[in-house]
């Protein structure tokens, strides 16, 4: 697809599906938590390797985010960046 000429283009880049065999873990020994400021670190961490937007030190603190963690390390987190009244986004 091409942009109109109007149009300034800031990033084109494609998209990826991530795909991996699963971890060796037992069912249910995986840790989901609620992640808060001292996850901020890890988090960042991992959203350095999937770049999924703009994930700051404080991101966190637009909404709630759930983590799981595997041997002690943040291998995977979802959340909400914003959430004006009672939306999620």
């Amino acid at each position: 697809m091409t942009a109109p000429e109007e149009f300034k283009v800031l990033l084109a880049a494609t998209g990826e599906q991530m795909i991996g065999t699963p971890a060796e873990t037992a069912a249910g020994t995986a840790d989901i938590v609620t992640l808060g400021p001292d996850d901020a670190p890890a988090m960042v961490e991992l959203t350095k390797l999937t770049k999924p937007g703009p994930f700051t030190l404080r991101t966190h603190e637009l909404g709630t985010f759930l983590g799981i963690r595997i041997d002690g390390q943040l291998v995977a987190m979802a959340g909400e960046r914003m959430k004006p009244a009672n939306y999620t986004g």
